[in-house]
């Protein structure tokens, strides 16, 4: 009984906690297919072939994001069993990991995460905070980023490309069209 009081008490703050900004980063998620069709029994390791970048679609001037926040979104809101994202990036550049990668080549059932549909087995997902602003009660798809953090994302590439060698790094968008995620265009990071 307590711990179903516990989780109402939880869900309660939660959907409290979050104003209109976090329709971003539903619709960030609003296509992502959880695939339930394999279990971590039958799940085989497979090797890293792609790390998209992402942004949580937010506007950084209205509200900030802590880990813990988007930790909660993903299991209290979406009621996911395991987070978006691998890595986050909030507005000071800091990092943050969400869902620890155990340093090899291969994702592990432990390791997944929902991040692109179609790729979550084979992908690694690094997030920055921001990508977008209000305009006119709308969120709109900007490049927010700082220096800090772009200086953090670039630094985490070349790391997962020395770990990864043939990793190809691709924003979310390049396999969602229908995305403007991450808001800024890759090609301009120094990796």
């Amino acid at each position: 009984m307590n711990k179903i009081l516990y989780i109402l008490f939880v869900l309660l703050f939660v959907s409290c906690r979050y104003d209109k900004e976090e329709a971003g980063l539903q619709a960030e998620f609003a296509d992502v297919v959880i695939d339930t069709t394999i279990t971590s029994a039958e799940h085989r390791p497979r090797e890293i072939q792609y790390l998209f970048v992402h942004a949580i679609a937010t506007d950084p001037f209205k509200g900030r994001w802590s880990a813990q926040r988007l930790k909660d979104f993903f299991t209290y809101e979406r009621g996911w069993d395991r987070y978006g994202y691998h890595e986050y990036i909030d507005y000071d550049g800091r990092l943050w990991t969400l869902t620890p990668l155990n340093g090899d080549t291969k994702l592990e059932w432990e390791e997944l995460t929902y991040n692109a549909s179609g790729y979550n087995n084979i992908s690694i997902a690094i997030s920055l905070e921001g990508g977008c602003v209000y305009k006119n009660g709308r969120l709109e798809a900007k490049d927010t980023f700082t220096p800090a953090q772009i200086a953090k994302i670039e630094e985490r590439i070349k790391f997962y490309k020395k770990q990864v060698p043939n990793v190809k790094i691709l924003p979310h968008n390049a396999v969602n069209k229908s995305k403007a995620c991450p808001s800024f265009d890759i090609k301009k990071l120094k990796i």
